[in-house]
């Protein structure tokens, strides 16, 4: 009797649980793009942004390969073990290049009020938009400076500068950048005190981002509790696995044992993205 409810509640339970880890990740656009969209066109997306070395964009085919030889021995052998590296090799390729891409933003955005005060004053001795790119070019950190050398072969290769220095907008997506760039255009054609506008939004980027840190400071038990709640499982199962591989035999081998692993595998998911969810606090 008790086996019969099960196989009724059970599929019930996953479907709920399925359908609020769906709801959780609604907002997560890194997820979703790996998940919705085109894997191939979201990494080759990914690599053309972080600028990374182009031979990457194998990447996920060589992922493919490789997931899909460890399944077949999974099948073949029988051994479940398999696939937590094939997990792995599916999950942390994407991992590390969102990692960086966030670390290059990151590096944007911390340097984003230094560089429009730098253009400010550069405005100030040479008028000319290009120009003064072009002199702040050689005095500029890194990945900024990646950024204008592009908008300034942009503009030698015969674009105007309006449509390079839009260009480069939407390839960073930083709402300071849009501002200094829809500020800067606007002060080009109708003659403002485009030096002052920049200061300005100088400093609201630079309050902005100490926002940003204090309310990451807040958060950050929130962030650790969640990939906390997300390894401990995995680390739990390889160390039963080593000291006894017979106590969760009946798990790898039994279909209720298939359905628990699922039903636990969908909830862990759906509370780390609930977690992650709530500790996203945009200003």
């Amino acid at each position: 009797m008790w086996l019969t409810m099960a196989g009724y509640l059970v599929p019930i339970a996953i479907g709920v649980s399925a359908s609020v880890a769906v709801i959780a990740l609604a907002d997560l656009k890194r997820l979703q793009a790996i998940f919705f969209l085109n894997y191939q066109s979201w990494w080759q997306d990914r690599v053309e942004r972080a600028r990374v070395n182009p031979k990457l964009s194998v990447v996920p085919a060589v992922q493919g390969i490789a997931v899909a030889s460890l399944l077949l021995v999974c099948l073949v052998f029988n051994a479940p073990v398999i696939l937590m590296p094939a997990l792995l090799i599916g999950i942390t390729p994407p991992w590390l290049l969102v990692r960086f891409d966030r670390s290059r933003t990151m590096a944007l955005e911390n340097g984003l009020d230094a560089f429009l005060t730098a253009l400010a004053d550069a405005l100030t001795a040479v008028p000319n938009l290009a120009e003064a790119l072009q002199g702040l070019c050689e005095h500029m950190a890194q990945p900024i400076k990646d950024e204008v050398v592009a908008t300034l072969a942009e503009v030698r290769l015969g674009r105007s500068i309006d449509d390079a220095l839009t260009n480069m907008a939407q390839r960073l997506a930083l709402p300071g950048f849009d501002a200094a760039v829809g500020a800067a255009l606007l002060g080009k054609r109708t003659g403002g005190d485009l030096p002052t506008i920049l200061r300005r939004i100088a400093f609201t980027a630079r309050e902005m981002s100490r926002l940003e840190g204090v309310i990451k400071s807040k958060t950050a038990e929130g962030r650790g509790q969640a990939w906390v709640m997300g390894v401990m499982p995995l680390a739990l199962i390889l160390m039963l696995e080593l000291i006894n591989p017979e106590w969760l035999a009946p798990m790898w081998s039994d279909p209720i044992g298939w359905i628990l692993i699922g039903s636990a595998a969908v909830l862990e998911f759906a509370a780390v993205a609930l977690i992650r969810k709530i500790m996203a606090v945009d200003i």
